[in-house]
C-alpha cells in the first residue's frame, strides 16, 4: 500500500515485508492499460480487466468518483467564464470505453469488484 508522506510517499507490503520511501513524484510515462503509481512506478493494486481494458483506481475516494460519473444518466458540463469549455476534470478525461452507455453495467461491475478488494484489505 502506498501512503502519502510529508516529503513524498512510503510503500510497504504486508505479505513480503518490502518497504521503500520516495520523494516528490517524478513525471512517469504511463500507459492507461498498465496503471502504475506516480512515486515508484509499481503496478496499482486496485485493477481488473473490463471490456478488454484495465479498469483501475488509486483508492476508495477515486472509486466513488468514478462510480458516480459512470452511473450518471446525464453528465452535464459547464463553461468557465472567459475560458469556455474546460477539459481539466478527471471525469472529462475518462476514456470513451468507460463512459459509453453500452459498457455502463460492465464498468459498474468492475468498480464493485475493485471496491470489494479494497474493503477486504481493510
Amino acid at each position: 500500500m502506498i501512503l502519502p508522506h510529508s516529503t513524498g510517499a512510503r510503500v510497504s507490503c504486508v505479505a513480503c515485508g518490502f518497504s521503500d520511501t520516495a520523494g516528490a513524484p517524478e513525471p512517469l510515462v504511463t500507459h492507461p492499460d498498465l496503471p502504475t503509481d506516480d512515486y515508484f512506478g509499481l503496478p496499482l493494486w486496485l485493477q481488473t480487466r473490463c471490456v478488454g481494458h484495465t479498469l483501475w483506481a488509486y483508492h476508495q475516494d477515486h472509486l466513488d468518483l468514478r462510480e458516480r460519473h459512470v452511473s450518471a444518466k446525464l453528465r452535464e458540463r459547464s463553461r468557465t467564464p472567459g475560458r469556455g469549455w474546460c477539459n481539466a476534470s478527471m471525469a472529462s478525461r475518462l476514456p470513451t470505453w468507460m463512459t459509453s452507455a453500452s459498457n455502463r453495467d460492465a464498468v459498474l461491475r468492475g468498480l464493485r469488484t475493485l471496491r470489494q478488494r479494497a474493503e477486504d484489505y481493510e
